[in-house]
């Protein structure tokens, strides 16, 4: 005999939700990411295609003219003409709070969730209109202009501080030094500690040899 069960209705309004709407450039503009990043890498290597497309949108907000069209169309925003520029903003916010949001606290060992991180480093001798500098207040992303090659040391330790904290420290040097040519430096760093869901039996543990990549061992 089937059980009694609750039944849903079938909604026939297939427009979707701006979340959605989201979604679709975000998954176009990851595999075309995927596709044209190296089949094999030498170590072991995560890439959040989410994160470089948000850290590409936040300059595709303070860009006009021919660099804005550029940044649509690698960002597949072109296809959906009602995400404009506000509408986008607030949707990146609240994925955001999405992905730090307290439910999945359980897999994760920070309280937060997810341990997501942002920075944009800016060459004062760079052409930058002020609007951007604004508009980057109303994101959760932290903006500092500092002179590349007069303070490219201090900017280089700045830099190397500010992602060890925030990956507990497996992170420990990300950039040898700054190019004292370039306009800017944009960061993400995200951290996640997950838990097994079939954990090990302590007493079946025991120390033994870890191969990195064939050349050295760790005892883990």
């Amino acid at each position: 005999m089937a059980e009694d069960k609750e039944k849903v209705p079938i909604s026939k309004d297939l427009t979707p939700t701006p979340m959605q709407q989201l979604a679709y450039p975000t998954h176009s503009f990851s595999f075309k990411l995927f596709d044209h990043l190296p089949k094999r890498f030498q170590m072991n290597l995560c890439i959040g295609s989410y994160s470089i497309m948000s850290l590409l949108s936040h300059l595709y907000f303070g860009f006009g003219g021919a660099t804005e069209k550029e940044l649509e169309k690698a960002l597949h925003y072109y296809q959906w003409p009602k995400l404009d520029k506000l509408n986008l903003a607030k949707l990146l916010d609240q994925s955001q709070d999405l992905l730090t949001s307290t439910k999945p606290s359980y897999y994760f060992r920070h309280h937060s969730g997810l341990n997501i991180s942002r920075i944009i480093l800016i060459n004062e001798r760079a052409s930058v209109i002020p609007k951007f500098l604004s508009d980057m207040d109303n994101f959760q992303v932290p903006l500092n202009v500092t002179d590349f090659e007069e303070e490219s040391t201090n900017a280089t330790l700045f830099l190397n501080q500010w992602i060890p904290i925030r990956t507990d420290y497996y992170l420990p040097e990300v950039i040898p030094k700054i190019n004292l040519k370039g306009d800017m430096v944009m960061l993400d760093a995200s951290y996640i500690k997950g838990v097994w869901r079939h954990r090990f039996s302590r007493v079946n543990t025991r120390l033994g040899k870890f191969y990195n990549k064939g050349s050295y061992t760790n005892h883990l």
